[in-house]
């Protein structure tokens, strides 16, 4: 094996990508808390993600002003209209409800080829 005189090493350190792997989980987990925490007092979007039991979730939806877009195993995309509607979700048992944008991840999914059986 040869190496190029010309090439200078780089250093190392450890520490360094350690703090900068810590700091960018603190950042993530920062804004996903703040996202978590505002979205019951001020919706980003008409359209949330609810992670729960769907089953449970859609009961306890009042009548009227939420429509359900997508659902799954253990999360509903709903379109909501008011902030209340999405406190109603907490109590109902959410573990999460997180904004989402309705012309992104839900209609990918819904355009997203199905597997043959």
């Amino acid at each position: 094996m040869t190496t190029d005189p010309g090439l200078v090493p780089l250093p190392f350190d450890r520490a360094a990508i350690r703090r900068a792997i810590v700091r960018g989980s603190l950042a993530v987990a920062g804004w996903l808390l703040l996202v978590v925490a505002l979205t019951p007092l001020f919706p980003m979007s008409d359209t949330v993600i609810a992670i729960g039991p769907p089953e449970r979730l859609l009961r306890a939806l009042p009548e009227g002003g939420v429509v359900t877009l997508a659902a799954g195993s253990v999360s509903l995309a709903l379109a909501v209209e008011t902030p209340a509607q999405v406190r109603s979700l907490y109590r109902a048992g959410a573990w999460l409800v997180l904004p989402a944008t309705r012309g992104a991840c839900i209609e990918q999914a819904r355009a997203a080829p199905r597997p043959m059986m």
